[in-house]
């Protein structure tokens, strides 16, 4: 065996292994996502919202578009907050998202910055 060979043999390995823990930790934080989607979507609080901004990720999840929305949400008890949020959307409801639009959204009461879009009002 030369030096070259053995050399070769490691870093195949080496990204082998790396290529493993991209692919554990990528399922992990999906699971973690879908987890949280769920917890929010069966106990979250439900409010209206309005879209500050809106723009396109350049990312697609099932073949939908996932965009980037910052709004400003005004639960019924409590101070309004502002909160940003990623999530795949059809292209229906993307062309009818702009600033100003009013949308329902759902949020964790002990972590008010998660949230998930609903529809538009």
């Amino acid at each position: 065996m030369t030096l070259c060979y053995i050399d070769r043999e490691v870093g195949v390995t080496l990204i082998l292994i790396a290529l493993g823990i991209f692919i554990l930790l990528t399922s992990l934080v999906k699971k973690m996502q879908n987890k949280r989607h769920t917890k929010i979507l069966n106990h979250g609080v439900e409010s209206e919202a309005t879209v500050l901004a809106i723009g396109p990720t350049g990312s697609f999840v099932n073949n939908l578009p996932q965009v980037k929305v910052q709004m400003q949400v005004q639960p019924e008890k409590g101070r309004n907050f502002v909160a940003e949020v990623k999530q795949a959307v059809p292209q229906v409801d993307f062309n009818l998202l702009h600033s100003g639009t009013r949308i329902v959204v759902k949020y964790h009461p002990s972590h008010p910055k998660q949230v998930i879009l609903l529809r538009t009002i």
